[in-house]
């Protein structure tokens, strides 16, 4: 029998699988251009923003980057920011989220999602996920709907579509605002033409160097609306309308602008997007085929009417079945050894995170600003929410994007890795 890498054992996989991030020549020269040109923030050109929207020479890269990103996600307008922590603030603003409202989301995402609901001085109310695909479980909305509730704030985790036929119903039913965490599905599109950040009333993106594009930082704000989109512009654009001039400012808004230098990445970016995104469908379904007859081991299911699939995070749900009482921990501490890049992902929901734990003793003489007398006992969702626990402490496996970017070889080694881990299950130390 093989030793395991983790007991002193040859290492399965030896150097990264594939690189990231991917760039070439034709992005440096677009940073090049961009430094030469003088050009370096949004509207460097003068006289300040074109309220008519017209397509001309001295156009920037960032606002090229809106209309090429808007019609690759089947969307009518499309706003770059900072990061997706700000689409997502300025999304709730833009939809009129604030005090004394309730957003229905997930725990099982990045903090983001839930401190830019707190951001707006509104509280979140999570809901399961489904305990096949990970995603906010439709059939767990309505029970979580009160009179204060106002959005329904989803959120495309591992850049697979939520079930939006079901919630967008939903929605409709109470009359409320959906708003899509889309940060980690860039790319991701259902029945050819719908696509993550086009359903509901405004979609949100980032550009975080763990995503599928990538510009370090940064994000997009969408929306089908005219009226969000002049909000979402104003919001991000220090409270101007395009109608005013330079110094009038008609709202609280911020600076979150995207640079040029992002803008200029990010055509790249999404020119290689499609690519990408078939390439890592490819090696997923290789991958999924080679591992299929190892016990304890299923991958989540994928929205059945995907045309192009995103992949931003590949989980394995480690049932344990067949493992002879191994935890999931230590599994991925020798998958982790073998050179395998995994994780657990995320060792807890948002609302077992010490911000909402200690919320009462942090923030609660701020409560009123919230529209509640005391911010409510966020450990109460961990009951509520059994599946996402599950996910959290014993089951879900992580691994990025960039893996998948890789070779028919670099997929057998992969396989190869949990295959020999399994084989060699005895030889685990049980740490967990």
């Amino acid at each position: 029998m093989q030793k395991l890498a983790l007991n002193g054992g040859s290492k399965t996989i030896d150097g990264p699988l594939a690189k990231w991030p991917v760039f070439d020549e034709q992005d440096e020269k677009a940073l090049l251009d961009v430094l030469h040109s003088g050009k370096w923030w949004l509207y460097a050109y003068g006289g300040g923003p074109r309220p008519d929207g017209r397509v001309t020479d001295d156009m920037g890269q960032v606002e090229r980057f809106e209309r090429e990103f808007a019609a690759a996600h089947y969307v009518k307008h499309a706003f770059g920011v900072t990061s997706g922590t700000d689409a997502l603030e300025i999304a709730l603003r833009a939809c009129d989220i604030g005090p004394g409202d309730e957003v229905i989301t997930t725990g099982y995402t990045f903090i983001a999602t839930s401190s830019a609901i707190l951001s707006v001085c509104a509280l979140p109310v999570y809901v399961d996920i489904h305990p096949e695909t990970y995603n906010i479980d439709p059939a767990r909305i309505e029970e979580a709907i009160t009179p204060k509730t106002r959005a329904i704030l989803v959120v495309h985790f591992g850049g697979e579509l939520c079930d939006m036929d079901a919630i967008m119903a939903i929605a409709r039913k109470h009359n409320l605002v959906v708003i899509e965490d889309a940060c980690q599905a860039a790319g991701a599109i259902i029945r050819g033409n719908q696509a993550a950040g086009s359903i509901g009333d405004v979609g949100t993106f980032s550009f975080q160097a763990s995503k599928v594009m990538s510009s370090g930082e940064g994000g997009v704000a969408t929306t089908q609306n005219d009226a969000l989109a002049e909000k979402l512009w104003g919001y991000r654009n220090c409270g101007r309308i395009k109608t005013g001039v330079w110094y009038e400012h008609h709202a609280s808004g911020t600076n979150c602008r995207m640079t040029e230098w992002q803008g200029a990445i990010l055509r790249g970016q999404l020119r290689r997007l499609p690519a990408q995104c078939e390439l890592r469908r490819q090696n997923y379904e290789a991958f999924a085929a080679k591992i299929r007859g190892i016990p304890g081991l299923k991958l989540r299911t994928l929205h059945p009417e995907g045309t192009q699939r995103c992949l931003s995070v590949i989980v394995t749900r480690f049932t344990g079945e067949g493992w002879d009482g191994v935890h999931r921990n230590d599994f991925v501490k020798a998958l982790q050894a073998e050179g395998v890049p995994i994780s657990i992902g995320y060792g807890w929901a948002n609302y077992m995170n010490p911000l909402f734990l200690n919320i009462q003793q942090t923030m609660g003489h701020r409560a009123f600003a919230f529209g509640v007398d005391k911010f409510p006992d966020f450990r109460q969702y961990a009951e509520r929410c059994p599946y996402t626990e599950r996910a959290c402490n014993s089951e879900a496996t992580f691994m990025l994007h960039d893996v998948f970017l890789t070779d028919a070889a670099g997929i057998g080694k992969l396989a190869d890795a949990f295959a020999k881990v399994y084989e060699c299950r005895a030889q685990i130390p049980r740490t967990s």
